[in-house]
């Protein structure tokens, strides 16, 4: 399951996957040999441009870095298999983790629990079954929503070396969740999805 072989997005959650690019595209969306990754696709370059979710999961499955996107309460790193909000990074108390090899200013001296496995750039769970999510007026953020925020976001750090925000002083740059918040924006009207966007998270609660 962690043994990268090849430049795919290894997955459990293929449901999460076809749901962010979308019932017509649905199709796309294999694991033919049951590899635990991403079968690569081909789309055309119009149908790219008008959904920012088709686009994102090409772009991670064909990208020359390995991501992991998970559901469970688990989650692998450098340091071994840990619970999800197991107090190891207490900015994640919420039933998600992201995980990648990059600095960042908020999380000095970044150890083995903190790191995705040998292998992956990136690494993202979320505990779809113990947690749930809201907006500030009480409206369910479903949980693709949060895969799409929070995989673009490993795009971002990963693939242009963005941090998740620009450190303080450092002037009126974006970071990774400000861009990701843009595409989910963007995603959305593409769609025409309704409910709240994943970037509008205001509670997250055990179930």
């Amino acid at each position: 399951m962690f043994d990268p072989t090849g430049t795919k997005l290894a997955t459990d959650a293929i449901d999460t996957i076809k749901h962010i690019v979308g019932e017509e595209y649905a199709g796309l969306i294999n694991d033919s040999d049951n590899d635990g990754y991403i079968d690569e696709f081909s789309v055309s370059s119009d149908a790219l441009a008008q959904n920012e979710g088709l686009s994102l999961i090409n772009d991670l499955v064909a990208s020359e870095n390995t991501y992991g996107y998970y559901e469970d309460d688990f989650i692998e790193t450098l340091g071994g298999v840990r619970g999800v909000d197991s107090n190891i990074i207490p900015l994640n108390q919420n039933g998600v983790e992201s995980l990648n090899n990059n600095f960042d200013w908020r999380i000095p001296g970044k150890t083995a629990d903190i790191l995705p496995p040998a292998g992956f750039q990136s690494m993202v769970v979320v505990d779809t079954a113990n947690w749930s999510w809201s907006d500030k007026s009480g409206d369910p953020v479903e949980s693709y929503k949060l895969a799409f925020h929070e995989l673009y976001e490993a795009k971002m750090t990963v693939e242009k070396k963005m941090q998740y925000a620009p450190e303080p002083g450092s002037g009126p740059r974006c970071g990774s969740h400000r861009l990701s918040g843009e595409a989910e924006g963007r995603w959305h009207a593409q769609r025409a999805l309704g409910g709240p966007q994943a970037i509008n998270i205001y509670r997250a609660v055990r179930k």
